[in-house]
Protein backbone atom coordinates (compact mmCIF):
# COMPACT_ATOMS: atom_id res chain seq x y z
CA UNK A 1 0.00 0.00 0.00
CA UNK A 2 1.63 3.58 -0.85
CA UNK A 3 1.75 6.24 1.28
CA UNK A 4 -1.20 7.99 -1.22
CA UNK A 5 -3.39 4.97 -0.83
CA UNK A 6 -2.75 4.91 3.01
CA UNK A 7 -3.42 8.72 3.32
CA UNK A 8 -7.05 8.10 1.11
CA UNK A 9 -7.85 5.57 3.46
CA UNK A 10 -7.13 7.99 6.81
CA UNK A 11 -8.45 11.12 5.64
CA UNK A 12 -11.16 11.39 3.18
CA UNK A 13 -10.82 15.36 2.87
CA UNK A 14 -9.69 18.77 4.17
CA UNK A 15 -11.56 21.93 3.85
CA UNK A 16 -10.91 25.05 5.70
CA UNK A 17 -13.91 26.17 7.71
CA UNK A 18 -14.13 29.55 9.26
CA UNK A 19 -15.12 28.99 12.84
CA UNK A 20 -17.82 31.19 14.28
CA UNK A 21 -17.28 34.53 15.34
CA UNK A 22 -17.72 38.20 13.96
CA UNK A 23 -18.04 39.18 10.76
CA UNK A 24 -15.72 42.05 11.05
CA UNK A 25 -13.05 39.40 11.52
CA UNK A 26 -9.77 38.40 9.58
CA UNK A 27 -10.21 35.11 7.60
CA UNK A 28 -8.23 33.18 6.40
CA UNK A 29 -9.22 33.66 2.96
CA UNK A 30 -8.79 37.13 3.50
CA UNK A 31 -4.78 36.68 4.09
CA UNK A 32 -4.66 34.47 1.25
CA UNK A 33 -6.45 36.90 -0.97
CA UNK A 34 -3.18 38.86 -0.59
CA UNK A 35 -0.59 36.07 -2.53
CA UNK A 36 -0.65 38.10 -5.33
CA UNK A 37 1.21 41.18 -3.46
CA UNK A 38 3.65 38.98 -2.09
CA UNK A 39 7.36 39.86 -3.30
CA UNK A 40 8.12 36.30 -4.87
CA UNK A 41 4.87 36.31 -6.48
CA UNK A 42 5.44 39.60 -7.88
CA UNK A 43 8.67 38.74 -9.25
CA UNK A 44 7.78 35.74 -10.73
CA UNK A 45 5.30 37.59 -12.57
CA UNK A 46 7.77 39.99 -14.29
CA UNK A 47 9.71 37.19 -14.97
CA UNK A 48 7.14 34.95 -16.77
CA UNK A 49 5.75 38.08 -18.38
CA UNK A 50 8.83 39.09 -19.45
CA UNK A 51 10.02 35.56 -20.60
CA UNK A 52 6.52 35.33 -22.80
CA UNK A 53 7.22 38.80 -24.29
CA UNK A 54 10.48 37.75 -25.59
CA UNK A 55 9.41 34.54 -26.88
CA UNK A 56 6.88 36.76 -29.34
CA UNK A 57 9.66 38.62 -30.52
CA UNK A 58 12.03 35.76 -31.19
CA UNK A 59 8.95 33.81 -33.21
CA UNK A 60 8.49 36.86 -35.16
CA UNK A 61 12.23 37.22 -36.01
CA UNK A 62 12.55 35.41 -39.51
CA UNK A 63 16.04 35.23 -38.56
CA UNK A 64 16.18 33.66 -35.46
CA UNK A 65 17.95 30.40 -35.02
CA UNK A 66 16.89 27.28 -33.98
CA UNK A 67 18.69 26.94 -30.39
CA UNK A 68 17.72 30.80 -30.00
CA UNK A 69 14.06 29.92 -30.61
CA UNK A 70 14.18 26.78 -28.24
CA UNK A 71 15.46 28.71 -25.44
CA UNK A 72 13.13 31.47 -25.69
CA UNK A 73 10.26 28.70 -25.77
CA UNK A 74 12.08 26.74 -22.63
CA UNK A 75 12.26 30.21 -20.54
CA UNK A 76 8.22 31.05 -21.34
CA UNK A 77 7.40 27.90 -20.28
CA UNK A 78 9.72 27.59 -16.89
CA UNK A 79 9.22 31.02 -16.02
CA UNK A 80 5.40 30.19 -16.35
CA UNK A 81 5.65 27.05 -13.59
CA UNK A 82 8.04 29.41 -11.60
CA UNK A 83 5.08 31.71 -11.32
CA UNK A 84 2.88 28.79 -10.29
CA UNK A 85 4.78 27.78 -7.89
CA UNK A 86 5.62 30.84 -6.18
CA UNK A 87 1.53 31.57 -6.07
CA UNK A 88 1.56 28.60 -4.04
CA UNK A 89 4.76 28.89 -1.81
CA UNK A 90 2.82 32.07 -1.02
CA UNK A 91 -0.29 30.49 0.02
CA UNK A 92 2.23 28.23 2.43
CA UNK A 93 3.96 31.27 3.70
CA UNK A 94 0.56 33.11 4.28
CA UNK A 95 -1.20 30.51 6.43
CA UNK A 96 1.90 29.88 8.26
CA UNK A 97 1.77 33.20 9.35
CA UNK A 98 -1.56 33.05 10.19
CA UNK A 99 -1.93 29.60 12.34
CA UNK A 100 1.53 31.11 13.88
CA UNK A 101 -0.27 34.44 15.22
CA UNK A 102 -3.24 32.49 15.87
CA UNK A 103 -1.22 29.91 17.74
CA UNK A 104 0.54 32.83 19.64
CA UNK A 105 -2.98 34.35 20.77
CA UNK A 106 -3.89 30.93 22.53
CA UNK A 107 -0.44 30.86 24.21
CA UNK A 108 -0.83 34.28 25.70
CA UNK A 109 -3.94 33.17 26.66
CA UNK A 110 -2.50 29.87 28.25
CA UNK A 111 -0.21 32.10 30.11
CA UNK A 112 -2.52 34.50 31.45
CA UNK A 113 -4.65 31.40 32.81
CA UNK A 114 -1.47 29.83 34.13
CA UNK A 115 -0.51 32.86 35.77
CA UNK A 116 -3.62 33.44 37.29
CA UNK A 117 -3.60 29.98 38.47
CA UNK A 118 -0.37 30.33 40.16
CA UNK A 119 -1.54 33.36 42.06
CA UNK A 120 -4.02 31.35 43.25
CA UNK A 121 -1.44 28.57 44.19
CA UNK A 122 0.44 30.76 46.28
CA UNK A 123 -2.60 32.30 48.36
CA UNK A 124 -3.17 28.61 48.73
CA UNK A 125 0.13 27.99 50.12
CA UNK A 126 0.53 30.80 52.20
CA UNK A 127 -3.00 30.11 54.38
CA UNK A 128 -1.48 26.42 54.51
CA UNK A 129 1.70 27.61 56.17
CA UNK A 130 0.10 29.80 58.62
CA UNK A 131 -2.61 27.20 59.52
CA UNK A 132 0.53 24.98 59.94
CA UNK A 133 -0.30 22.66 56.89
CA UNK A 134 3.03 23.87 54.47
CA UNK A 135 6.74 24.91 55.13
CA UNK A 136 8.10 28.31 54.10
CA UNK A 137 9.76 26.58 51.33
CA UNK A 138 6.24 25.11 49.90
CA UNK A 139 5.72 28.76 50.15
CA UNK A 140 8.84 29.50 48.12
CA UNK A 141 8.43 27.13 45.53
CA UNK A 142 4.68 28.50 44.80
CA UNK A 143 6.01 32.26 44.47
CA UNK A 144 9.32 31.08 42.56
CA UNK A 145 6.16 28.90 39.82
CA UNK A 146 4.54 32.48 39.84
CA UNK A 147 7.51 34.01 39.04
CA UNK A 148 8.10 31.33 36.12
CA UNK A 149 4.54 32.23 34.95
CA UNK A 150 5.28 35.85 35.01
CA UNK A 151 8.07 35.25 32.68
CA UNK A 152 6.24 33.21 30.25
CA UNK A 153 3.66 35.61 30.00
CA UNK A 154 5.63 38.28 28.97
CA UNK A 155 7.85 35.68 26.42
CA UNK A 156 4.21 34.90 25.21
CA UNK A 157 3.20 38.52 25.16
CA UNK A 158 6.47 39.38 22.97
CA UNK A 159 5.10 36.36 20.88
CA UNK A 160 2.21 37.62 19.61
CA UNK A 161 3.81 41.13 18.61
CA UNK A 162 6.28 39.00 16.78
CA UNK A 163 4.03 36.64 15.10
CA UNK A 164 1.74 39.53 14.33
CA UNK A 165 4.52 41.72 12.95
CA UNK A 166 5.28 39.09 10.50
CA UNK A 167 2.04 38.71 9.60
CA UNK A 168 1.87 42.71 8.70
CA UNK A 169 5.43 42.12 6.85
CA UNK A 170 3.08 40.25 4.51
CA UNK A 171 -0.50 41.94 3.86
CA UNK A 172 0.08 45.21 5.76
CA UNK A 173 -1.86 46.51 8.94
CA UNK A 174 -3.82 43.83 10.22
CA UNK A 175 -6.55 45.69 12.26
CA UNK A 176 -9.70 42.97 12.72
CA UNK A 177 -8.94 39.79 15.56
CA UNK A 178 -7.79 36.34 13.35
CA UNK A 179 -10.58 34.30 12.69
CA UNK A 180 -9.58 30.82 14.07
CA UNK A 181 -9.41 28.22 11.64
CA UNK A 182 -10.71 24.57 12.07
CA UNK A 183 -10.63 21.32 9.41
CA UNK A 184 -12.88 19.17 9.07
CA UNK A 185 -13.84 16.18 6.50
CA UNK A 186 -15.88 17.52 4.05
CA UNK A 187 -15.65 16.89 -0.05
CA UNK A 188 -11.85 17.28 -0.48
CA UNK A 189 -10.12 14.66 -1.80
CA UNK A 190 -6.40 14.22 -1.78
CA UNK A 191 -5.22 13.43 -5.47
CA UNK A 192 -3.54 9.83 -6.47
CA UNK A 193 -0.23 9.16 -6.78
CA UNK A 194 -0.27 9.12 -10.43
CA UNK A 195 -1.92 12.43 -10.78
CA UNK A 196 0.50 14.44 -8.32
CA UNK A 197 3.41 12.48 -10.29
CA UNK A 198 1.89 13.76 -13.46
CA UNK A 199 1.92 17.13 -12.23
CA UNK A 200 5.46 16.88 -11.00
CA UNK A 201 6.32 16.78 -14.27
CA UNK A 202 5.79 20.46 -15.06
CA UNK A 203 7.67 21.23 -12.04
CA UNK A 204 10.44 24.03 -12.27
CA UNK A 205 13.21 21.81 -11.08
CA UNK A 206 12.32 18.74 -13.88
CA UNK A 207 11.84 21.10 -16.31
CA UNK A 208 15.27 22.61 -16.15
CA UNK A 209 16.65 19.03 -16.49
CA UNK A 210 14.53 18.49 -19.47
CA UNK A 211 14.85 21.26 -20.95
CA UNK A 212 18.41 20.94 -20.11
CA UNK A 213 18.42 17.54 -22.21
CA UNK A 214 16.90 18.79 -24.98
CA UNK A 215 18.76 22.10 -25.83
CA UNK A 216 21.80 19.48 -25.32
CA UNK A 217 20.43 17.13 -28.01
CA UNK A 218 19.77 20.19 -30.13
CA UNK A 219 22.99 21.66 -30.01
CA UNK A 220 24.05 18.05 -31.18
CA UNK A 221 21.73 17.99 -34.12
CA UNK A 222 23.28 20.90 -35.28
CA UNK A 223 26.71 20.08 -35.35
CA UNK A 224 27.63 18.45 -38.42
CA UNK A 225 30.89 16.60 -39.32
CA UNK A 226 31.46 19.22 -42.65
CA UNK A 227 31.47 22.12 -40.53
CA UNK A 228 31.99 20.92 -37.29
CA UNK A 229 35.12 19.19 -36.22
CA UNK A 230 34.62 15.92 -34.49
CA UNK A 231 35.86 16.67 -30.67
CA UNK A 232 33.03 19.51 -30.68
CA UNK A 233 30.64 16.36 -31.65
CA UNK A 234 31.99 14.34 -29.06
CA UNK A 235 32.19 17.01 -26.44
CA UNK A 236 27.95 18.14 -27.35
CA UNK A 237 27.20 13.83 -26.85
CA UNK A 238 28.72 13.79 -23.79
CA UNK A 239 26.75 17.19 -22.39
CA UNK A 240 23.57 15.01 -23.82
CA UNK A 241 24.53 12.07 -21.91
CA UNK A 242 25.38 14.27 -18.64
CA UNK A 243 21.43 16.00 -19.14
CA UNK A 244 20.07 13.09 -19.72
CA UNK A 245 21.59 11.61 -16.45
CA UNK A 246 20.43 14.63 -14.85
CA UNK A 247 16.86 14.03 -15.99
CA UNK A 248 16.91 10.41 -14.39
CA UNK A 249 18.65 12.06 -11.10
CA UNK A 250 15.85 14.68 -10.88
CA UNK A 251 13.03 11.98 -11.10
CA UNK A 252 14.56 10.09 -8.41
CA UNK A 253 14.67 13.24 -5.89
CA UNK A 254 11.48 14.50 -6.87
CA UNK A 255 10.01 10.43 -5.92
CA UNK A 256 11.87 11.29 -2.71
CA UNK A 257 10.60 14.57 -2.10
CA UNK A 258 6.65 12.91 -2.57
CA UNK A 259 7.27 10.54 -0.14
CA UNK A 260 8.44 12.72 2.11
CA UNK A 261 5.71 15.19 1.99
CA UNK A 262 2.96 12.69 2.21
CA UNK A 263 4.89 11.06 5.16
CA UNK A 264 4.48 14.48 6.63
CA UNK A 265 0.68 14.38 5.91
CA UNK A 266 0.74 10.97 7.42
CA UNK A 267 2.07 12.37 10.61
CA UNK A 268 0.02 15.37 10.91
CA UNK A 269 -2.83 13.09 10.76
CA UNK A 270 -1.94 10.82 13.56
CA UNK A 271 -0.80 13.77 15.31
CA UNK A 272 -4.26 15.37 15.26
CA UNK A 273 -5.96 11.85 15.98
CA UNK A 274 -3.88 11.62 19.88
CA UNK A 275 -4.75 15.69 20.41
CA UNK A 276 -8.17 14.79 19.42
CA UNK A 277 -8.90 12.13 21.45
CA UNK A 278 -6.23 14.06 24.72
CA UNK A 279 -8.83 16.84 24.74
CA UNK A 280 -11.81 14.41 24.47
CA UNK A 281 -10.35 12.85 27.87
CA UNK A 282 -9.44 15.97 29.59
CA UNK A 283 -13.34 17.36 28.62
CA UNK A 284 -14.24 14.58 30.42
CA UNK A 285 -12.49 15.41 33.38
CA UNK A 286 -13.28 18.23 33.61
CA UNK A 287 -16.66 17.29 33.30
CA UNK A 288 -16.32 14.96 36.32
CA UNK A 289 -14.53 17.20 38.29
CA UNK A 290 -16.85 19.92 38.08
CA UNK A 291 -19.65 17.45 39.61
CA UNK A 292 -16.93 16.67 42.25
CA UNK A 293 -16.65 20.49 42.77
CA UNK A 294 -20.51 21.31 43.26
CA UNK A 295 -20.69 17.79 45.35
CA UNK A 296 -17.59 19.56 47.53
CA UNK A 297 -15.66 16.18 47.37
CA UNK A 298 -13.03 18.06 45.79
CA UNK A 299 -11.62 22.01 46.60
CA UNK A 300 -11.74 24.76 43.67
CA UNK A 301 -8.17 24.99 43.10
CA UNK A 302 -7.66 21.32 42.04
CA UNK A 303 -10.79 22.26 39.73
CA UNK A 304 -9.08 25.42 38.33
CA UNK A 305 -5.51 23.02 38.02
CA UNK A 306 -7.81 20.65 35.76
CA UNK A 307 -9.32 23.70 33.63
CA UNK A 308 -5.52 24.35 32.90
CA UNK A 309 -4.66 21.31 31.62
CA UNK A 310 -8.09 21.46 29.36
CA UNK A 311 -7.26 24.73 27.54
CA UNK A 312 -3.90 23.40 27.18
CA UNK A 313 -5.04 20.20 25.23
CA UNK A 314 -7.35 22.65 23.35
CA UNK A 315 -4.26 24.26 22.40
CA UNK A 316 -2.51 21.19 21.37
CA UNK A 317 -5.34 20.62 19.02
CA UNK A 318 -5.64 24.06 17.00
CA UNK A 319 -1.19 23.36 16.59
CA UNK A 320 -2.05 19.77 15.16
CA UNK A 321 -4.77 20.71 13.02
CA UNK A 322 -2.70 23.84 11.51
CA UNK A 323 0.05 21.42 11.05
CA UNK A 324 -1.99 19.00 8.81
CA UNK A 325 -3.40 22.05 6.99
CA UNK A 326 0.37 23.39 5.95
CA UNK A 327 1.40 19.76 5.31
CA UNK A 328 -1.56 19.94 2.82
CA UNK A 329 -0.25 23.33 1.44
CA UNK A 330 3.54 21.80 1.51
CA UNK A 331 2.47 19.20 -0.26
CA UNK A 332 0.60 21.54 -3.09
CA UNK A 333 3.72 24.18 -3.11
CA UNK A 334 6.59 21.03 -3.83
CA UNK A 335 4.64 19.08 -6.32
CA UNK A 336 2.69 22.01 -8.36
CA UNK A 337 -0.56 20.28 -7.85
CA UNK A 338 -3.55 22.24 -7.04
CA UNK A 339 -5.75 20.90 -3.89
CA UNK A 340 -8.67 22.45 -4.49
CA UNK A 341 -10.37 24.36 -1.55
CA UNK A 342 -6.93 25.33 -0.38
CA UNK A 343 -6.63 28.19 -2.65
CA UNK A 344 -7.70 31.66 -1.94
CA UNK A 345 -10.12 31.62 -5.43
Amino acid sequence: MTAFTRIRTGLVALFILLAAGSTQAVTLQDILSEASGLSGVINADIDRRDAQATLARVNEDPLALRIETLQAQHAATLTAAQYEVAVYTAYRDLADAYTSALEAESGLALAESSLALAERNLQVAQIRRDRGAATDLDVRDARNSLEDSETNLSAAQQGVRLAMERLESLVGPVESPLEPVAIIPVGLALPDEAAVEEALQQSPTLLQATQGAELAAASLDVLDPSYAAQQQIDDARVRLEQANEGVREAERALRLQLRSLTDAIERSEAGLAVARDALTNARDREAIEADQLEAGRIAAITFEQTQLATQQAQNALQTAQHDLLLAYLELQAQTGYALEGLNAF
